[in-house]
């Protein structure tokens, strides 16, 4: 399960980097996260019962976190790079920061449980 959090976070910061530096077309970088089932495939991963409670408590402090991000996107809407603003592109942003936010919600748990 590690592994499946780490290429989560992994890929959610690519998105984001894509998303503020090519706009609209830094999404296809969610992309990335298709190949997620065929290297857990790969690896066998089977999660236990342990993992599988770590992943659903993951999951709700992810949307803890998600509300308060995107309260953030709304406030600073007007800011952006490269004549991107996060006006445009705030659907996208909020999918990237869930993954990424997932994939390192899900480090923290499996660290300290």
């Amino acid at each position: 399960m590690i592994f499946r959090y780490f290429y989560e976070a992994f890929v959610g910061a690519i998105c984001i980097t894509l998303i503020l530096l090519m706009g609209t077309k830094g999404l296809a970088g969610l992309a990335l996260l298709a190949f997620l089932p065929v290297f857990l495939r790969a690896r066998r991963v089977r999660p236990d019962e342990r993992d599988l409670s770590l992943f659903y408590k993951t999951g709700n402090l992810t949307l803890g976190i998600m509300l308060i991000s995107v309260f953030l996107i709304y406030k600073f809407s007007s800011a952006g790079m490269h004549g991107h603003t996060l006006g445009e592109n705030w659907v996208g942003l909020i999918a990237a920061l869930a993954v990424l936010f997932h994939g390192l919600a899900g480090l923290i748990m499996h660290k300290f449980n």
